[in-house]
């Protein structure tokens, strides 16, 4: 997503996660690791597998990287 928001991100993929067994979530190399913590949620630790990138950081726009295998 072109989103920071962890409503967005994070809660929408733990949540994927959780209900479907059969889905995790793959490394990804670049980026900072997604989060596992936000205010009073957490989040499966295969979220340090997603990625965000910052502008100040990256040098592009934010973004949120999530990629997700079915087995």
């Amino acid at each position: 997503t072109c989103s920071f928001a962890p409503e967005e991100n994070e809660m929408v993929v733990d949540r994927i996660v959780k209900n479907c067994s059969r889905v995790t979530v793959e490394p990804i190399p670049y980026g900072i690791n997604g989060l596992i913590k936000f205010g009073d949620f957490s989040f499966e630790d295969t979220m340090s597998n997603t990625r965000r990138l910052y502008p100040h950081l990256h040098d592009t726009i934010g973004f949120f990287i999530a990629r997700l295998r079915v087995s």
